[in-house]
């Protein structure tokens, strides 16, 4: 037969119980966290201090009313799933449901849960964790956010490379045109630095001069050594003019062509500006007016011709137009004294 405690260890063991108990009480009172134990019939059986603390409501309020009263109307459903779940002796670890706060205000609880089925209750602890739900939709929200303005961005920069190829290639389409311009052009258009060296000149100019190759020209001093030095002069103080004050500036004179031919170039000096305004460079664009040169002289040539002619004549030549003299010549005005007059 088992020996009874005596009264000394039945009073220790008191003592124990009790500190137990009051180790237990203080844990309970100043726990941070929604401790309570719910029954399997839908109301709380007990509730720590920290609900009034974190909902609002007194302890007399939540163990009068279901629980199902606080809890949103939005998660009864999946709250009566999880009780289920409890009910059949599962554990229940990090649910998350939302409470409604006595001010209205929706905080949300994740609970960790032990059932006993026996007594037909549960033992849970449940944290706020709202502010981490809103931390943690803020950031997804942000994240949301960066990813619209990536995409956003990657869109304007694909818009921009796409408008950037078609400048490009609308660009080269025209540089193609302005070159075939100035190749097929009968205007001889040359381009020409600030320190007065050829650049460029088109097929007009080379095919006009007799030039083989105008590469070996290019990089080197305009105009050409070839050109009689009345002309040399001329256009270097007029690309000189065209630097210093970005007027456009025109001359008419004779060159020759590589093989002393002379030809008749009407010039037109025009000064080409970057972004800033500055003159990058100079442009000449040279008519070849060779043939109405030729006309001009032709035609003073053979009026001088029929002048002399008319004026040495042996016969008497007058012009008169109702019945007044308008003419006459040498001849006429021997002849008929009054002519003259």
């Amino acid at each position: 037969m088992a020996k009874k405690p005596s009264y000394e260890e039945l009073e220790q063991k008191v003592n124990k119980l009790e500190k137990s108990e009051s180790y237990l009480k203080s844990v309970l009172n100043n726990s941070q966290d929604l401790i309570c134990i719910s029954g399997m019939d839908g109301y709380f059986k007990y509730v720590s201090p920290a609900w009034e603390e974190i909902l609002g409501y007194t302890q007399d309020e939540l163990l009068s009313k279901p629980f199902l009263d606080f809890i949103h109307p939005d998660d009864h459903a999946i709250n009566y799933e999880e009780v289920t779940k409890l009910s059949s002796g599962n554990l229940t670890i990090d649910f998350e449901n939302r409470y409604i706060h006595k001010d209205g205000s929706i905080l949300y609880i994740s609970w960790r849960a032990t059932p006993n089925p026996v007594e037909k209750i549960l033992y849970c602890i449940g944290r706020d964790i709202t502010k981490r739900v809103h931390m943690e939709r803020e950031l997804e929200k942000q994240h949301d956010n960066l990813e619209a303005l990536i995409e956003e961005r990657t869109a304007e920069l694909q818009q921009e490379i796409s408008d950037r190829k078609q400048t490009e290639e609308r660009l080269n389409a025209s540089e193609k045109k302005s070159r075939a311009w100035l190749e097929y052009s009968p205007i001889c258009t040359k381009m020409v630095d600030l320190d007065f060296n050829l650049q460029y000149m088109s097929s007009a100019g080379v095919k006009v001069l007799n030039i083989d190759d105008i590469t070996q020209f290019y990089g080197k001093p305009y105009p050409f050594d070839f050109y009689p030095e009345s002309f040399r002069n001329r256009m270097a103080k007029n690309l000189e003019k065209v630097r210093e004050t970005g007027e456009i500036i025109t001359q008419e004179a004779p060159v020759v062509d590589v093989g002393g031919n002379e030809l008749w170039f009407h010039s037109t000096l025009v000064p080409v500006n970057d972004e800033k305004g500055r003159i990058e460079y100079i442009i000449v664009v040279s008519d070849d007016t060779t043939k109405r040169k030729q006309a001009e002289e032709a035609l003073r040539e053979s009026e001088e011709k029929y002048r002399l002619l008319i004026e040495n004549a042996t016969d008497a030549i007058f012009i008169a137009q109702d019945e007044v003299s308008k003419f006459a010549n040498p001849k006429a005005e021997e002849m008929i004294p009054h002519l003259g007059q």
